[in-house]
């Protein structure tokens, strides 16, 4: 390893985690590699920051110039996954202040703290993982919507970007579902759903935990996992279908795939290279038992939870069962608020609501899944297509041209001499 980076790489904790190897400089970054913090980040790419010698102090560490880095990175373009080990609580308090000095809010990374494990996770969603979740929670919302109450009353809100603090935990959840009352001075997230796409299944499910262990009124959980057949890869700036693209402008995403049908969108590959690949998509649901106790997201044996598949087939008999059931707990947690009101009216009206029986609209998800696919395809295209446009000439052909120039006035002077 060269000296310009200051520590060496990590090896994570997890298992089957990353190798402890590291890429010479300027060569793409191998999926699930452990980089130094200091080398640039391509998406998709997993890095983990070396964890410090020293034990960690909750509080008094703070490693600044390491935070700085992660201020440069997270703050920038969007990264697939990037996970970091080692970071303080001062460390993350003091990458909190700046980013919210800078406009954190206009960030379009999300980062997923974990104190006891000194563990910072940056995600940025993608077109898949967006347009999924999306159409499940337009299908809540529309259900949610015809609850016989005034939203003056009690109201339920749901967000895909709402920032929960816990003990254990500091994230925002890709889907949350509150139930707000006060006239929504009050909101306590009841569904809280996370994604596994770019991030990996294992992180997800350690959020899942502590969702459940933390958050008191939680009454679903849910995870959407999608996974890829095989993990992204740019074509870079030495592949074969470079120099062509680079002498053609973007194309537009109707013209990148107008020779392609929606049904396609499994293994999309356009110039000889494979933008995106999907191997399954799976939904997960635990739902709260009436007894109350806290849901145990590693529980797969009992009535508590669910389990249904979007592709390759579509199977979500289960799903449309556990959804029914999570919307008829909120049911009755909004029966206790207004009971706890006095207020009978709306009571009454509530008690005779219920629940489709098929909250999940299917056609609405697998139209979000394609439309994701195709979309998470042409934004790696243009963002790889961007990069080479910045590049006039690739590492080998500028070696060459060098050659070339010594090679000419090499036989110039010899023509004299």
């Amino acid at each position: 390893m060269r000296k310009k980076y200051r520590k060496p790489p990590f090896l994570s904790t997890e298992p089957n985690g990353p190798p402890t190897s590291s890429p010479m400089p300027g060569s793409p970054p191998i999926p699930g590699e452990a980089l130094p913090i200091s080398q640039s980040v391509k998406s998709g790419a997993i890095v983990t920051q070396p964890a410090s010698s020293s034990p960690i102090s909750p509080i008094n560490l703070l490693d600044r110039a390491k935070c700085k880095e992660i201020i440069q990175i997270v703050s920038g373009a969007q990264q697939e996954y990037v996970v970091y080990e080692g970071v303080s609580i001062g460390d993350y308090m003091y990458i909190m202040n700046r980013l919210g000095i800078y406009g954190h809010q206009k960030m379009c990374n999300r980062l997923s703290y974990f104190p006891d494990s000194a563990r910072l996770m940056v995600s940025s969603p993608s077109a898949v993982h967006e347009a999924v979740l999306s159409a499940m929670l337009g299908n809540l919302h529309t259900i949610l919507d015809t609850i016989p109450v005034p939203k003056t009353t009690i109201d339920c809100l749901t967000m895909s970007a709402n920032t929960i603090r816990t003990p254990s935990l500091r994230g925002i959840p890709d889907l949350t579902l509150m139930i707000c009352t006060k006239g929504g001075l009050v909101g306590r997230p009841v569904w809280v759903m996370e994604c596994a796409f770019s991030q990996s299944d294992n992180d997800v499910m350690r959020k899942l935990r502590a969702y459940a262990q933390d958050l008191p009124d939680v009454l679903v959980i849910g995870k959407l996992l999608i996974k890829q057949a095989e993990r992204y890869r740019s074509p870079g700036s030495n592949a074969s279908i470079a120099p062509r693209l680079r002498s053609s402008p973007l194309m537009t995403q109707l013209e990148w795939t107008s020779h392609h049908g929606a049904d396609e969108f499994s293994q999309i590959v356009v110039d000889g290279h494979t933008w995106f690949s999907l191997s399954s998509v799976e939904i997960h649901v635990w739902i709260r038992q009436e007894d109350g106790s806290k849901i145990n997201v590693d529980r797969l044996d009992d009535d508590g939870y669910a389990v249904g598949t979007l592709y390759p087939t579509v199977n979500l008999d289960g799903i449309n069962n556990a959804f029914r059931r999570g919307l008829e707990r909120i049911k009755e947690a909004i029966l206790l608020e207004l009971a706890a009101g006095a207020d009978r009216e709306f009571f009454d009206s509530m008690a005779i609501w219920s629940p489709p029986d098929s909250p999940v609209n299917i056609t609405s998800l697998r139209n979000g899944l394609i439309y994701g696919a195709w979309t998470t395809a042409y934004q790696r295209y243009a963002e790889w297509h961007d990069t080479l446009d910045k590049k006039p000439y690739n590492g080998t052909r500028g070696r060459s041209r060098t050659s070339r120039r010594r090679r000419t006035s090499r036989n110039h002077l010899e023509q004299r001499d």
